[in-house]
């Protein structure tokens, strides 16, 4: 499962609910043999379905592609801008990335499919602004091409002001990059409610719109999460990532700076509809245990939910597990299960219902089930649901596995085709939260015959070299596999899709110790297959061309 957010939320619910003659969802997200298109909020389809790839819909244009090209369409399926790009990204405000197919590299483009500017490696678009990074200096650039002065230390723009320094002022700038707010203190993020988060002597605190220091710098925070100081429904969160020692966590602060939440918890959702979700402490792989409380900081709802997203219109999604089966369920404010529905745990959820709908993965069991006859064999539906638990789409069954001839570390030391491991085998597994190698068990193997796109992730070692032969392991450089298949990564469960160049994996050297390795790239396999597997294990994972994987 992709990693939930330690912290909060990267999304903030400041969105009001659309209508559905305008607000449209991506369907088909994680079923890589079907094509996507877009339905509305009752599930009626407005965008058929003929994308081989698509983003969400934002500032009213989507990301497609088409043989192989990426280009833009509009809410009624236009093309806007031409399918012609090597790959392209959502629109931020009018600013985008798209790949030019001159092997000229990424480019900011605007809505006109024109380029604004060359993307360095360290730039970031926000509220339609450009904030460039060049180590020795930093500067911004809007849709239009036209170019702040430089600064030493410049934020992105949120609400429609950003921060800036440069070795003699600190200020606020508007988007036309004129001076607003002349300040004393460094900020750590725009204005949220009339106040600003700054820092001094390692402390956070607030300022107001006139730059006068109303809640004093003493609350502690992390330089690498300035986004998410923020107040929002009048608390804001406070505190540092806590640590297995229990040392450090995040609480909330009222707009007077006194403590409503202490700084105790493994991670914090801002609050929406009234309430927060709280984790109270780090479970095996990530932050769990999730509970809701008041703006008065009281539990409320104590479901110690293994995920916990926003409420909004008295409903919420939360994740709960009974002993090896997870499950969806949508509540009320008192806790109240709506509906609930069987989880599939390899996929991350779009908690968001502040669209109207919530993206879910419901796991097929049901071996009578129309949508497929493979259903009992460990596949998922994808799924968008409202706020009553109706589903209004959902996908036919997809499954997660390996080509036949993928090999599968065995306890012995050997390695065997995954198609021959069977049901008792004893196969080399790896803890997530230790990463120690240990063996298990297998309690079951899934086949499944049709056909099935291929990705495949080339990696190296963590020192850059290439990873050698070893005695036990043939020289595994490449790990191919349907692109929903979760691998452990360094910052959590990720599918095969969601990984990136660069990110770090964990490959078994020698069958005896795991080791992280970098990804080195991420691609498509040309042909696809017509039979893939995949197995149980006790554990919940196994060693698949010598790199830790999860079980489905």
């Amino acid at each position: 499962m992709k990693r939930q957010a330690l912290f909060l939320s990267l999304c903030l619910i400041f969105s009001t609910l659309l209508t559905a003659q305008t607000q449209l969802f991506l369907i088909n997200k994680e079923v890589h043999y079907e094509k996507r298109g877009y339905v509305d909020v009752t599930g009626k389809i407005v965008i058929a379905p003929q994308f081989s790839y698509a983003e969400e819909f934002s500032s009213g244009v989507a990301a497609v592609s088409k043989d192989g090209k990426y280009g833009y369409i509009n809410e009624k399926g236009e093309t806007v801008i031409p399918i012609r790009f090597d790959y392209a990204k959502p629109f931020n405000g009018d600013i985008a990335v798209a790949d030019f197919p001159d092997s000229s590299g990424s480019h900011f483009i605007n809505k006109k499919g024109e380029i604004i500017c060359a993307k360095p490696w360290s730039a970031e678009a926000s509220e339609g602004i450009i904030l460039i990074d060049k180590k020795a200096a930093m500067y911004f650039v809007d849709a239009k091409g036209n170019k702040s002065q430089e600064y030493f230390f410049a934020l992105p723009f949120a609400n429609g002001l950003a921060y800036a320094e440069t070795p003699t002022e600190r200020m606020f700038i508007d988007k036309t990059f004129k001076p607003v707010m002349k300040m004393e203190y460094k900020a750590s993020n725009g204005f949220y409610e009339g106040k600003a988060a700054v820092e001094y002597d390692n402390k956070l605190g607030y300022i107001d719109k006139t730059g006068k220091l109303v809640i004093p710098c003493q609350y502690p925070f992390s330089t690498s999460e300035r986004k998410h100081y923020f107040f929002q429904e009048g608390l804001a969160a406070f505190g540092q990532y806590k640590r297995n020692d229990g040392t450090l966590g995040y609480g909330f602060i009222d707009q007077s700076g006194k403590t409503i939440v202490p700084d105790t918890n493994c991670a914090v959702r801002p609050f929406s509809d009234g309430l927060a979700a709280i984790s109270i402490n780090k479970g095996r792989w990530e932050c769990d245990n999730w509970n809701y409380v008041n703006n008065k900081g009281e539990v409320v709802i104590k479901g110690n939910f293994y995920q916990a997203y926003d409420f909004f219109n008295g409903r919420a999604l939360v994740m709960t597990v009974s002993g090896n089966d997870y499950f969806y369920s949508i509540i009320d404010k008192k806790g109240g299960v709506i509906k609930k529905f069987p989880a599939y745990e390899g996929l991350s959820a779009d908690g968001d219902l502040s669209k109207g709908l919530c993206r879910i993965f419901i796991k097929a069991e049901d071996p009578t089930s129309s949508d497929t006859l493979l259903a009992a064999y460990g596949g998922a539906f994808e799924a968008l649901v409202d706020r009553d638990g109706k589903i209004v789409w959902k996908s036919k069954a997809f499954y997660v596995c390996f080509p036949p001839h993928t090999g599968i570390a065995m306890a012995d030391g050997s390695t065997k085709p995954i198609m021959d491991v069977e049901e008792g085998d004893i196969v080399l597994a790896a803890d997530p939260a230790s990463i120690i190698l240990a063996p298990t068990t297998v309690t079951g193997k899934s086949i499944h015959n049709g056909q099935y796109r291929l990705m495949s992730i080339k990696f190296r070692s963590g020192t850059g070299e290439a990873t050698a032969a070893t005695e036990n392991i043939a020289a595994f450089s490449e790990l191919i596999a349907t692109p929903n298949h979760p691998v452990l990564t360094s910052t959590g469960v990720k599918p095969v899709d969601q990984i990136l160049p660069g990110d770090i994996i964990y490959f078994a050297e020698n069958q005896i110790d795991l080791k992280p390795i970098v990804v080195e790239s991420i691609s498509d396999v040309a042909t696809p297959v017509t039979s893939v597997y995949s197995l149980q294990t006790q554990a919940g994972t196994f060693i698949a061309s010598g790199v830790v994987v999860m079980m489905k």
